[in-house]
């Protein structure tokens, strides 16, 4: 585990373990913490640093961040004191400038006080499903296609550790307002799910897989990608045929911009044909539910038998490499422009 310097009165090098106290120098007592995936949570470093420096009356402190990809000393440091300050200065009308700045809104809520964004889809309702606990702290989440943000927001406004995987910037949709007004910073990455890699990104507590598996081309690769990363639960919202051949496993194909005119969407999977890819995908099913044409599951990790058999078989090397010897997260980047659309409703 890599170290991190906190600078009180003189700095001070401090290799610990998770969960355990230290003092500096100065007197200062810290916290070190750690993610499950034993990346280091800087953010939480810092606030544990700004608690502990204020109970000695020190106001000279900096954390240099830990070896750890998309964390930069300027992201720590505005964590610890910009929340609250930026929260302050955008009033209710900066806030509604900024949202009218944003030409399409997917989700509908409250962004600010008395402040709502002009969305399509209210989430609240699919909120209620996840069943998530109201602490999460100390948790990791990859929110995959995460839109405008609302459950990103959620979950870190819980506590959790918040990463954020989708095939546009921030800019290309709510999501850098509602950073910006939230007061809140994120790892985004701005990546195709085809791209997402369990060394680069670490493994995740929750994933949230909303509204995204019907537009990708290769749904069961991605699932196995989701389960990469995925140490613990899984949310899988998608567009259901919830009436084809519902005994048999199986997907329509939608040509083109066949589906509500989009031409992103590439699958309509019955729940049947959904359950059995997660069940090869190595989740097990906790409980499911459809509504219209809409299908949504939660489901935990089971074994690794079937990762490491039938989708290294599809996946990986056969011929002189042992099927399980191919780790899917070697397998070449994809250079596609298949999509990871954020919890699309059409």
């Amino acid at each position: 585990m890599s170290g991190i310097v906190i600078d009180t009165v003189e700095g001070v090098s401090i290799e610990s373990r998770h969960g355990a106290t230290f003092e500096d120098d100065a007197g200062a007592q810290h916290r070190w913490i750690a993610s499950r995936s034993g990346t280091i949570s800087a953010r939480r470093c810092v606030l544990e640093a700004v608690r502990a420096s204020k109970s000695q009356n020190n106001d000279r402190w900096h954390l240099f961040p830990p070896e750890t990809p998309g964390v930069t000393r300027g992201r720590a440091v505005r964590n610890m004191a910009g929340i609250k300050a930026r929260r302050e200065l955008i009033d209710s009308a900066k806030a509604a400038e900024l949202v009218a700045s944003v030409p399409h809104w997917h989700h509908t809520f409250e962004i600010a006080p008395g402040v709502w964004t002009p969305g399509s889809y209210n989430p609240g309702f699919m909120l209620a499903k996840l069943h998530l606990p109201e602490d999460l702290s100390g948790r990791r989440v990859l929110d995959i296609g995460p839109s405008d943000g609302f459950f990103s927001l959620v979950a870190r406004k819980r506590g959790a550790d918040v990463v954020c995987v989708d095939y546009r910037s921030k800019s290309g949709h709510g999501f850098q307002v509602m950073e910006q007004l939230s007061g809140y910073d994120f790892d985004y990455f701005h990546m195709n799910i085809y791209d997402i890699r369990r060394e680069k990104l670490g493994t995740f507590d929750y994933v949230f897989f909303l509204g995204v598996l019907y537009h990708l081309p290769d749904m069961m690769r991605a699932l196995a990608i989701v389960r990469s990363v995925c140490d613990g639960e899984l949310f899988l919202e998608s567009h259901t045929a919830v009436n084809l051949l519902p005994d048999v496993a199986v997907a329509r194909y939608y040509r083109s911009d066949s589906l509500a005119g989009d031409r992103t969407n590439f699958w309509s999977p019955n729940p049947l044909c959904i359950r059995d890819m997660l069940g090869d995908a190595a989740f097990s099913v906790v409980r499911d539910e459809t509504w219209g044409d809409r299908y949504f599951a939660h489901a935990r990790i089971s074994g690794a038998e079937a990762v490491s058999e039938k989708l290294q078989l599809g996946y990986g090397l056969v011929g002189g490499v042992k099927p399980e010897a191919a780790s899917l997260d070697s397998a070449p980047e994809s250079g596609s422009a298949d999509m990871n659309r954020g919890e699309q409703q059409s």
